[in-house]
């Protein structure tokens, strides 16, 4: 598994995580600090897990200090 894709595990594993307790807002910045990642890399890999990802719906919802994101089951 290349880092990348090992990156990308990250942050699916932990908007799924959050998903599954009924969270669905999360900040590039919150998943960033939990995943060891930037935020830039974050926002990256949330724009190809929208079109990749077929049991979750990813939105880009507002961006303030931190770009939030809107995640619900598909």
């Amino acid at each position: 598994m290349t880092e990348e894709t090992d990156d990308r595990g990250r942050v699916l594993k932990h908007l799924r995580d959050g998903v599954s307790r009924g969270k669905n807002y999360f900040k590039s910045r919150s998943i960033a600090d939990e995943t060891d990642l930037s935020s830039k890399q974050v926002g990256v890999h949330l724009a190809n897990l929208r079109d990749a990802c077929d049991d979750l719906e990813i939105e880009k919802w507002a961006r303030s200090t931190s770009t939030t994101w809107r995640v619900s089951e598909a």
